[in-house]
């Protein structure tokens, strides 16, 4: 999805979390044991609910459940049943603070992605420092409805450096009760002292079963999707809008012919497709390069640092997305 992983709808259902067990438990135990860091670094792959994550633990502050009858622990200190559970995040779901924070108007909660381009239509590509800066007022404000406050920041290797930097002051003297949330699709992109400042959860993708089960595919039609996609459903979804299996065919026939006129017509389809991006076509190369086993490895390794950074330079640049292409598909040619 772009620079983040932002959820579009968070409705009750669209929160439970598939394959993330581990890392929501990672963050339960610290939540029922008085453990909440000030910073959170949730990683992983993109699409793979990492947002859906972070709400999830920002409800569990926000909106803890109100016992009928309050409990204490054998120091006096009242035991909020919102945290009690040491393997899963539980919140109200029914609570107004909940409503105002699907709504995004919880005065407590702050949600930073990249700003909206209303003449490109499109989110713009970094998180810029004066974005970051209106954290100055969010945090120096009391309270409004309960202890805690939570910033989501989706994603943090979108900010640029200045904005980096900016957050940095905060993530050194955090007020009390300020939870951070940074989602990272790269965390090698984050300065090391974002890194050294936060609590790490890794986020990894679900088995190649349970991604057929959430894909709703057989497993053995599942598993080219699932090495395009790297097993993140937000991609696979991506991939169901284009006609990838018929993508994946042509790759391999290019790659095992190397004939000219099935180059032009691969790259022509794939240069008309709305919906393909220049990353897709990677991946696509890299689906090829591991199937020719681990002789080719090295190769992918190699290779696939040159061929995204090559993405992110015809990005900059608005380069040709056909020359691309057609770069990317002679280059797996003559490669594999």
């Amino acid at each position: 999805m772009g620079a983040c992983d932002t959820v579009v709808a968070l409705d009750e259902d669209e929160i439970i979390l598939r394959g993330l067990e581990r890392a929501e438990a990672f963050l339960a135990r610290d939540f029922a044991h008085n453990r909440v860091a000030s910073a959170y670094l949730i990683a992983g792959i993109e699409g793979i609910g990492k947002a859906q994550l972070a709400f999830r633990a920002a409800a569990a502050l926000l909106c803890p459940h109100v016992p009928s009858e309050p409990s204490f622990d054998l120091f006096g200190d009242p035991v909020h049943d919102t945290l009690a559970d040491a393997n899963r995040l539980t919140w109200d779901a029914n609570s107004l603070a909940y409503e105002r924070m699907k709504q995004r108007t919880h005065s407590d909660f702050l949600w930073i992605t990249p700003p909206y381009d209303e003449k490109k239509k499109q989110f713009k590509r970094e998180i810029n420092v004066e974005q970051i800066r209106t954290l100055g007022t969010f945090l120096t404000l009391t309270s409004g409805e309960g202890a805690w406050k939570t910033i989501i920041i989706d994603a943090a290797d979108a900010m640029n450096p200045s904005a980096m930097n900016a957050l940095l002051k905060w993530l050194e003297e955090p007020p009390p009760y300020t939870v951070f949330f940074l989602i990272s699709h790269r965390e090698g992109a984050l300065l090391p002292t974002i890194h050294s400042r936060c609590r790490r959860v890794l986020c990894t993708p679900p088995s190649l079963s349970m991604f057929a089960e959430i894909m709703q595919m057989p497993e053995d039609e599942a598993h080219d999707l699932y090495r395009l996609s790297g097993g993140s459903i937000g991609r696979a979804k991506q991939w169901q809008l284009m006609q990838w299996h018929d993508y994946v065919t042509a790759w391999r026939e290019v790659a095992r012919t190397a004939d000219d006129h099935k180059i032009h017509a691969l790259v022509d389809k794939l240069a008309k497709d709305p919906e393909c991006s220049l990353h897709h076509v990677i991946s696509l190369w890299a689906l090829i390069a591991y199937e020719r086993g681990a002789s080719y490895h090295a190769l992918l390794t190699e290779h696939y640092e040159h061929l995204t950074q090559l993405v992110q330079d015809a990005t900059i640049f608005h380069l040709d997305k056909r020359h691309m292409i057609q770069y990317i598909a002679r280059f797996s040619r003559f490669v594999l």
